[in-house]
């Protein structure tokens, strides 16, 4: 039964022909890792395996984990879908492809088209994911997808720790060309991680930019609050009426003082706007446009007049 499409995927439900490939996914390396051992060792453990969980949920609750098949020729990369664990309240998002079908994209666009399955087919809400706290890739794309981390979460009191994410019933997809930065203040106290969308980088002339950084200008960034992860420290935070007459609230580090974001001054503001100059990926993140321009100083409008050398 195929559950859902996209540009180059089709995902359908599992069947005792694909034991081979489940075979061959449950002993990669990385799903022993970051899943676990099943003691899937045959083809007969394989068929077991499709029968006893997924198809057995499919039966139970409508839903399950999913075969993800390349749509030009039917080739099985992978899987991905929902699960209704008895140890947890809510539905969760799972996914796993072959590693040579990593860094193509195919997973954002499985796990995509599974949460919109299960929104607008299912009428899941709230839906959330488990993983293990190395597993940097699996978190990013979670991120990605419009989770955040909630919470950790031990099952039983021998089992590991997991970190447990969880997605809004209408989160925020960021576009395929979005791009994870990590940032930092000055004296590395404050850290963090946001999915943000390159094409809305701006430099900004208001004055109150060249006041807080000294300076010219200002280049930042958006990150919907949603794709936003204080990984250490707490910054600090003050309020300031802004040139447009809008309060803002601008958080920075107490110990070195570099400006980390600023955000609307409202109880739940929906965007942050990251400062470029903190974030490792900055020399990705030309500006796509400037703002303020009626502040801008003249002397700065073409600065590759200055003489420069490449040192102090």
């Amino acid at each position: 039964m195929d559950i859902a499409e996209t540009a180059r995927l089709r995902l359908r439900w599992f069947n005792a022909d694909d034991s081979e490939f489940i075979l061959d996914l449950l002993n990669e390396p990385s799903w022993i890792r970051f899943i676990g051992d099943k003691g899937v060792k045959t083809l007969d453990d394989a068929r077991r395996y499709i029968q006893d969980g997924p198809i057995a949920m499919y039966s139970r609750v409508g839903f399950g984990l999913y075969a993800v098949e390349l749509k030009p020729d039917g080739q099985l990369i992978g899987m991905c879908g929902l699960i209704k664990r008895d140890t947890l309240e809510d539905v969760d998002l799972g996914f796993a492809l072959l590693p040579k079908f990593w860094r193509s994209g195919y997973a954002f666009e499985a796990a995509t088209a599974v949460m919109s399955y299960g929104r607008k087919v299912l009428g899941l809400g709230r839906v959330v994911a488990i993983l293990s706290p190395d597993n940097d890739r699996s978190s990013k794309l979670l991120e990605k997808l419009g989770f955040r981390f909630e919470r950790a979460v031990r099952f039983q009191p021998t089992h590991e720790e997991l970190h447990l994410y969880a997605a809004a019933a209408r989160p925020r997809v960021m576009p395929e060309d979005s791009m994870t930065v990590e940032g930092s203040c000055h004296c590395g106290k404050v850290t963090y991680r946001a999915e943000i969308d390159p094409a809305k980088t701006s430099l900004c002339n208001c004055t109150d930019c060249q006041m807080l950084t000294g300076s010219a200008f200002r280049v930042s960034v958006p990150a919907a609050k949603e794709h936003f992860r204080l990984i250490s420290g707490q910054p600090r935070t003050y309020i300031k009426t802004a040139d447009s007459g809008a309060q803002r609230i601008h958080a920075f580090c107490t110990d070195c003082g570099t400006p980390i974001y600023a955000c609307a001054n409202i109880d739940d503001p929906p965007t942050y706007s990251l400062r470029v100059g903190c974030l490792k990926q900055r020399a990705r993140l030309a500006p796509k446009k400037r703002i303020w321009c009626k502040s801008a100083l003249e002397w700065a409008q073409n600065i590759s007049a200055i003489p420069a050398v490449d040192e102090q």
